[in-house]
């Protein structure tokens, strides 16, 4: 039985599986469409989709959670996820 298997580990180390999909959010943000498998695209799922959502409210809490300025992050990619409307 699978009980507390719930990361999927991809056949990889920790440090390879974060670095991996760290690119891979990046490069999703900065493309908008990217070429992977299923299992590498449903981990990917729960880190990008909060971040996108908290990108869409323009509150004192989101704020800090997602870079508002390309110099905050050291990827260009924090830039695309923020509204425009943070750039005044």
């Amino acid at each position: 039985m699978r009980h507390n298997r719930a990361v999927n580990h991809l056949g990889r180390q920790s440090g390879h599986r974060k670095a991996m999909l760290a690119n891979m959010a990046s490069s999703l943000i900065l493309k908008k469409r990217i070429t992977t498998t299923e299992a590498k695209a449903k981990a990917l799922k729960p880190y990008l989709e909060p971040l996108v959502t908290k990108s869409k409210e323009d509150t004192t809490h989101s704020r800090p959670i997602v870079p508002v300025d390309t110099s905050v992050s050291s990827t260009p990619a924090s830039a695309r996820v923020t509204p425009q409307k943070w750039f005044l």
